[in-house]
């Protein structure tokens, strides 16, 4: 086991419980993924738990049962495990295209939670500002 797998592995100890799975992460991928071009994430890491950074969602083919082939969000493979929580805006800017005018508009959010509802529980927190996916339990 090499050094960062250690520093994993000592962060995730001090969780009380995983909420999320190998098999749930994918899954939130996979839907996440049909809205990638609407809606930009942020990542916090088991390591850095209330550091979020900005993220891109991985395509499709970089989804392996247990890890992410090259995320986008931490440069280079991660293992689902490694990750700590999710963060998605939930008012996006709107650009009406006849006007120009720009407003804020949750319409892509609430198209996302519709798509995870049908992926049974999660572990969602939904804030003024965020939708958040906790991976671990303090």
């Amino acid at each position: 086991m090499n050094e960062a797998h250690k520093r994993d592995q000592k962060a995730i100890s001090k969780y009380s419980s995983a909420l999320m799975n190998n098999t749930k992460w994918r899954e939130f991928f996979l839907v996440l993924s049909q809205q990638v071009a609407r809606l930009p994430i942020e990542v916090a890491w088991v390591r850095t738990e209330t550091n979020f950074q900005i993220a891109y969602c991985p395509p499709v083919s970089l989804l392996e049962d247990d890890y992410i082939k090259d995320p986008g969000i931490g440069g280079g493979p991660c293992y689902y495990k490694e990750i700590f929580a999710i963060r998605i805006v939930r008012k996006q800017d709107y650009k009406n295209p006849k006007t120009g005018a720009v407003s804020k508009s949750e319409k892509e959010s609430l198209e996302l939670l519709n798509d995870l509802e049908k992926l049974g529980q999660l572990p969602i927190e939904i804030t003024d500002v965020h939708i958040i996916i906790n991976g671990y339990r303090k």
